[in-house]
């Protein structure tokens, strides 16, 4: 009966064992997206400046313009080719990556 019960258990188990591994994981992307929000905010104030600046534009067009900044995209203007993040080389970014990458392999994080 304790058998039965255990065997019974294990994908519950391993479902939260899942969950927990994607917790984690979701946690490093976060760290990521908080380190380059940090090198992206003077870049992208440097930019508001310029448009409002040298553009004459109103800066909350500027500023909602700006926003999405060094965020990677695909380009009509490249061919439909992607446009990198900036910032993807931060060690938060790289740790993130890297076990998001274990993780699609199937090794232990």
């Amino acid at each position: 009966m304790i058998a039965v019960l255990a065997f019974a258990l294990c994908p519950l188990l391993a479902q939260a064992d899942d969950e927990d591994d994607i917790a984690k994981l979701q946690a490093l992307d976060s760290r990521c997206e908080e380190a380059r929000a940090i090198a992206l905010a003077p870049i992208r104030a440097q930019l508001v400046e310029k448009c409002v600046n040298e553009e004459r534009r109103p800066r909350g067009e500027c500023q909602v313009e700006i926003s999405d900044y060094g965020n990677g995209f695909r380009s009509q203007s490249t061919g439909g080719g992607t446009i990198n993040r900036l910032f993807d080389d931060l060690p938060a970014c790289v740790l993130a990556k890297e076990a998001w990458l274990r993780r699609e392999q199937g090794l232990s994080q």
